[in-house]
């Protein structure tokens, strides 16, 4: 009897098993697959913000994600360019452009080549994927854009948000730069595509962006802000900056220009220092105004300069910032885990 006892159990145990990794299985196939999944397009997806976001996207367990890199790797989800030219728009819910040559690539020297080259890379890959996306036979959901904080002119008192219009004609290269990119995406708008404009702070996160540059000096002890300091910085943490993008796709009210910036908006003085606190050095050090108008006459005032810019639209549409103020970002990034 005991024996018989012990052979039902096993087998019931075995057969709960067996259901629970049949279970597991398919749930396997279907991720694998994609299917049930939002299809999400992530063009320039390689860098520092893209897998911020893929990674916000896929640990969700609802998204598949598949980039567009210069080169292709289809074993990793990774498609180029030129198979989008050629191919075509892969079937997508979601479209994310990121493609831009980094503008503030300091080994880069700020010719005429290259700042062609990063706004080409910009605004030509918008209009290529937004006329792709207008045209496809199955339209995506949403198509989100990715402009700068770079679309408002500089100021020391100016409050701007979401409902500020700049002018590319009497503002500066970056506000045109960051006009172009927008109005390349009317025929993904006009064509009743959910078209999203984010205007992307300076994002701060660990192991790449601004705080890679930052990083080595203030922990040596001579870092500083950059001129005077007096200049607003319009900073935002990096998961933050990829909870925004996730936050659009499934927030159906967010269409239009949306501020990727921080809550607590900050002159650049103070969010170094508090980043030197954190690492318990000083910031006395500043950076020379004349020595950083060495970089370039348009990417010298990014630094110089700055603009006061609020998330109005994402708060009022209820996003909950998880580093709000610069106390918190700055602890985690000193103190993070990766």
């Amino acid at each position: 009897v005991i024996f018989c006892a012990k052979l039902n159990s096993n087998s019931l145990l075995f057969s709960h098993l067996s259901r629970h990794l049949a279970k597991t299985s398919r749930r396997m196939a279907t991720t694998r697959s994609g299917a049930g999944l939002k299809k999400v397009l992530l063009a320039g997806g390689k860098g520092f913000l893209g897998a911020a976001i893929r990674k916000q996207l896929t640990s969700t367990g609802n998204y598949a994600v598949t980039t567009v890199s210069r080169t292709a790797d289809k074993e990793n989800g990774v498609i180029s360019w030129e198979m989008v030219k050629g191919e075509g728009l892969p079937q997508s819910d979601v479209v994310i452009n990121l493609a831009g040559a980094p503008i503030l690539d300091l080994k880069k020297p700020w010719t005429k080549t290259y700042m062609q080259e990063c706004e080409a890379s910009r605004v030509e890959t918008t209009k290529l994927l937004a006329t792709m996306a207008s045209e496809a036979k199955t339209k995506p959901e949403v198509f989100i854009a990715t402009s700068a904080v770079g679309y408002y002119p500089t100021s020391k008192t100016e409050k701007f948000t979401e409902d500020y219009v700049s002018s590319p004609a009497l503002d500066g290269w970056a506000v045109k730069l960051c006009h172009d990119i927008e109005d390349f995406t009317l025929p993904a708008s006009e064509n009743g595509i959910r078209t999203v404009l984010m205007r992307m702070g300076v994002i701060m996160g660990r192991g790449g962006g601004a705080y890679a540059n930052m990083k080595l000096p203030i922990r040596l002890g001579v870092g500083g802000p950059f001129g005077d300091g007096k200049q607003w910085f319009p900073w935002i943490h990096l998961a933050d900056a990829a909870g925004l993008y996730q936050f659009s796709i499934e927030n159906k009210e967010v269409s239009g220009p949306l501020n990727a910036v921080a809550p607590h908006c900050v002159s650049n003085a103070t969010f170094i220092t508090q980043l030197a606190t954190h690492w318990w050095r000083p910031a006395v050090f500043n950076v020379p105004g004349f020595m950083l108008k060495l970089i370039g006459r348009d990417r010298a005032p990014m630094l110089l300069e700055g603009q006061r810019v609020l998330p109005q639209k994402a708060q009022k549409l209820g996003y909950k910032f998880k580093y709000p103020t610069v106390d918190v970002a700055c602890h985690e990034l000193v103190n993070g885990i990766d």
